[in-house]
């Protein structure tokens, strides 16, 4: 590694199938380049090759790699057990970064940050963060830490495509915490698993003021936001949004907002700009008890169309969906959080539920999160029953 960034080219390091590599060299407070985590100063590319993916392993000495120059790739990878500094230099589990970051076929596991970004944090305006097929899971921002994942403070976006967050935990954005200053964040694909804020708002995913993200293509299912008794703006089990979101054949299901407090939305939680079309609302509650939990806040949902609910109430985020096309039924007929192909789980429709062919033909998009063709009919949400 130190070779690496004495290189000015860029450079790559190829670990072998079936490796097995553990940092060893404990950490000290000058945390310079031969101790600890593994520093990047240049623009580098880790990959493993082979069906096998390589280990790395932090043994909770320090996190695994800190990107402070250049760009870093990480292929066909699995990272372990990283831990952030307990101090103020505490975010990023596994990961932290001031510049672009690309993961692909890899898992980020067993990592924990005293601070933002339990998997990887994302500082300003010249980092960026992209995931393709990777699972981030059981990683923890601990004490008032956002993003149990993925935790950004200001980067210039973040892209998630085909990948699984789950079973991650933080005080805001359980799963991923979306503090971005560009137009280009999008999510597609992924599914957001049982990820938790245990103390403030959306469980899966927070998108705070000033930011934005596109989601497609992707499930929300089981998440849970437990924050919100005195604060009047925590919630969202599956989504928290204050800045700008655009859901486009989403599925969200059985996400919890916990709250004495009123209804959080069980679904969503909006005091912000948020769009919806072609998506499936299931089954989201507050633990209040309240009828329309799935979703709540100030601020209407805007709805594009095509969209189907199980209940809305009376609330004034669930007013927004009036559209014409839009559907209210009890009874949405799915199936279960399972692998029905594809590289993530998703949600299946049963025969005969009623958001078969209720989608909008020109609007959803061409394929559904697995990966198939839909129809000239599509089908609402996440995915299309061929």
């Amino acid at each position: 590694m130190i070779a690496a960034n004495e290189n000015p080219r860029a450079d790559q390091i190829v670990l072998q199938p079936h490796g097995a590599y553990r940092l060893s060299i404990p950490r000290t407070d000058a945390g310079g380049p031969d101790d600890g985590d593994l520093d990047v100063d240049g623009s580098l590319l880790v990959r493993g090759v082979g069906e096998r993916r390589a280990a790395i392993t932090a043994r909770k000495i320090d996190r695994v790699f800190d990107v402070v120059g250049g760009r870093l790739d990480l292929r066909q990878l699995r990272l372990r057990q990283g831990r952030g500094r307990p101090d103020a230099d505490g975010s990023g589990g596994a990961i932290r970064t001031t510049r672009p970051l690309e993961v692909a076929h890899s898992s980020i596991t067993e990592s924990r940050a005293f601070g933002d970004g339990g998997a990887i944090f994302a500082q300003g305006r010249r980092a960026s963060v992209t995931l393709r097929r990777v699972l981030a899971s059981e990683n923890l921002a601990s004490g008032d830490g956002r993003g149990g994942a993925v935790g950004t403070d200001g980067a210039q976006f973040v892209r998630i495509e085909s990948s699984t967050i789950r079973r991650n935990e933080a005080s805001d954005g359980g799963g991923v915490y979306l503090d971005v200053i560009s137009e280009r964040s999008v999510i597609k694909a992924t599914t957001f698993e049982r990820n938790n804020a245990p103390t403030g708002s959306g469980g899966a995913l927070n998108v705070p003021v000033g930011s934005g993200v596109f989601v497609k293509n992707s499930t929300l299912a089981f998440n849970t936001a437990s924050g919100g008794s005195d604060d009047p703006i925590d919630g969202g089990g599956g989504l928290y949004n204050a800045g700008g979101t655009h859901l486009n054949a989403v599925t969200m299901i059985g996400n919890i907002a916990f709250s004495d407090a009123g209804n959080k939305g069980g679904g969503v939680y909006t005091d912000g700009d948020i769009g919806v079309r072609n998506s499936l609302f299931v089954r989201n509650k507050s633990d209040f008890g309240q009828a329309g939990s799935n979703c709540a806040g100030p601020s209407p949902v805007v709805s594009f169309g095509g969209n189907l609910l199980t209940e809305t109430g009376d609330t004034p985020a669930c007013s927004g969906f009036d559209s014409r096309s839009d559907l209210v039924r009890s009874n949405p007929r799915v199936g279960a959080l399972a692998d029905w192909g594809g590289p993530t789980e998703t949600v299946r429709l049963k025969n005969g539920s009623p958001a078969i062919d209720r989608a909008g033909r020109t609007t959803s998009p061409e394929r559904d999160q697995r990966g198939v063709r839909r129809d000239h009919h599509p089908d609402v949400g996440a995915f299309e029953l061929r």
